[in-house]
């Protein structure tokens, strides 16, 4: 017979539904005053793969809007120093 009465009709499910279950507060982890979360490591600038916003003389419509007027990405040398992505000058 598995879920139906002898009427025809489902039985109600005792199971919470998903949206119930979703609609359930999280249970949330209280912090004291005296715990400061730990800050986000972030890249460093020494790092092969980090790039820099610097200025440079060469032209780039899309480089002027996002980064202003003259300046550029530059991205790290091997031997020290950045290269421009545009004009691929090196300093």
């Amino acid at each position: 017979m598995g879920n139906k009465d002898i009427g025809g009709k489902k039985k109600e499910s005792k199971k919470k539904s998903k949206d119930e279950e979703k609609a359930k507060p999280a249970a949330t982890a209280t912090t004291t005053p005296d715990s400061a979360p730990e800050p986000a490591i972030t890249a460093k600038s020494s790092d092969s793969h980090a790039s820099k916003v610097l200025r440079c003389e060469c032209k780039h419509t899309f480089q002027d809007m996002k980064y202003g007027a003259g300046m550029r990405v530059h991205t790290p040398k091997k031997a020290g120093g950045w290269r421009c992505t545009v004009c691929s000058k090196e300093r």
